[in-house]
């Protein structure tokens, strides 16, 4: 049995979550939307969550998902290193985020390639 100061860590995810956005420096990437697909990892402290089954204790990844989608979707961003950035950060807005890790792709950016990306990890 936990005692209440117990800790119990956990890492959420979203996978392979897809949105289209303007994004690139190249005359003809800010011409048209282009997909990107993310995978995001929330660690948190899911000890509270756990004992009362309640979503209110818990870091809400639903909400955390609309927010992602809504600022990728309105972004015109020149460089994928800002785009991930802005991501890690309103996933740490959520006072129960204790650190994100965000992988965006570009699919199809290089011909050649399935997908170009980043790989950023932040924390509070």
């Amino acid at each position: 049995m936990m005692n209440k100061e117990e800790h119990i860590p956990a890492t959420l995810f979203i996978k392979n979550l897809t949105v289209r956005c303007i994004i690139g420096v190249h005359t003809d990437e800010r011409a048209r939307e282009q997909e990107i697909r993310m995978q995001l990892f929330l660690w948190t402290d899911i000890a509270k969550a756990s004992r009362s089954d309640h979503l209110e204790d818990t870091l809400d990844y639903s909400t955390i998902y609309k927010e992602v989608v809504k600022r990728v979707e309105h972004s015109r961003f020149y460089l994928i290193e800002r785009l991930a950035y802005e991501v890690a950060t309103v996933c740490l807005q959520h006072p129960l985020t204790l650190k994100v890790k965000v992988v965006l792709e570009k699919i199809g950016a290089l011909e050649k390639a399935e997908s170009s990306g980043i790989e950023l990890e932040l924390e509070k």
